[in-house]
């Protein structure tokens, strides 16, 4: 998790492990050459100065010498409680922020799968826009009525990253203490909390549906960590309703973003709307992470990974 120097017990422990982390993000997202950012495992310390977003923000324009800036909600308005929030960055020289940025702060993601953000953008020479929607569902682990380890969970080492979206982030789950009707581990292979990341990808594209509905806009892309297998029924909710997961469609198998002893499947996505379909060129994982050693005093090295997850990569034809 990339955290300031006032912040929460999570993410690096020192001012010389965040600092480090903050230079392999930076050195990541410069190999990338993105125009927009979609975070998971921010600290969810607020805009100011002082955020993680806004310090992240001065470093990649720093290094880059490109105009970043950072979608942010209206002053009155948070991206929920807890101790870690989703981002979207963006290149001002590339991509317009049209409108406010939008969030849903009712079930499940008051308590449960972290709050979306959601925000539209226009090409500045392209005729492009489209709405990009970021996610952080609830996790697998912190089972509600067992102890029992259940599988990856996505706050138990660096968070996820999408480039689109580069992730960032390393913290824990979240407490037992949540509401547990209907998520205790069935044995089916979902893990527990399946039923609250089910209603979360039911609410999310009943919300979207309505944000694209105001705003006359087709083109529309969900990115993030969704913390659910390509077949479990989170995702299969979303692409049973036409939302299209990308680097299944360009890549062939086997595909992975996230490793947990040693097993390796996919938790991250971006899943585009049929009208967006035609406007990309392509996405894949950029397997950089999942691989890499997640022992903390490898971790904080000099060219160890940056994240527990894998970018998702996705090339928008903005013309």
């Amino acid at each position: 998790m990339v955290r300031g120097i006032a912040s929460t017990p999570r993410g690096a422990a020192t001012a010389a492990e965040y600092r480090l982390q903050l230079q392999q993000l930076v050195d990541a997202i410069a190999a990338l050459q993105p125009d927009l950012l979609a975070l998971q495992e921010l600290e969810n310390d607020g805009f100011d100065v002082h955020s993680s977003s806004q310090q992240l923000r001065a470093a990649l324009s720093e290094r880059s010498q490109q105009p970043w800036a950072v979608v942010q909600m209206a002053a009155d308005q948070t991206l929920g409680s807890d101790a870690i929030s989703v981002g979207l960055l963006y290149r001002e020289d590339v991509l317009t922020a049209e409108g406010a940025a939008q969030t849903l702060l009712s079930a499940p993601f008051d308590q449960l799968s972290r709050v979306p953000l959601t925000q539209r953008f226009r090409s500045r020479e392209g005729n492009l826009s489209f709405i990009v929607s970021v996610n952080h569902f609830k996790s697998k682990g912190g089972c509600p009525e067992s102890a029992q380890d259940n599988g990856p969970e996505s706050g138990s080492g660096h968070g996820s990253s999408q480039v689109i979206g580069q992730g960032i982030g390393q913290g824990i789950g979240q407490s037992s203490s949540e509401d547990s009707s209907g998520n205790a581990d069935t044995d089916d292979g979902q893990a527990c909390w399946n039923a609250a990341r089910v209603q979360s990808a039911q609410r999310l594209q009943q919300w979207l549906a309505t944000l694209q509905q105001q705003q006359t806009e087709q083109h529309a892309l969900i990115i993030g960590d969704l913390n659910a297998y390509r077949m479990e029924q989170p995702i299969q909710t979303l692409t049973r309703n036409g939302w299209i997961d990308l680097v299944s469609r360009f890549q062939s198998m086997p595909l992975y973003s996230y490793r947990y002893r040693g097993r390796i499947g996919t938790l991250d996505y971006a899943l585009a709307s049929p009208a967006l379909l035609p406007r990309v060129a392509g996405a894949w994982y950029w397997n950089v992470n999942a691989d890499a050693s997640g022992i903390r005093q490898q971790r904080f090295q000099p060219g160890a990974r940056f994240s527990d997850h894998d970018p998702v990569v996705v090339d928008l034809r903005l013309y």
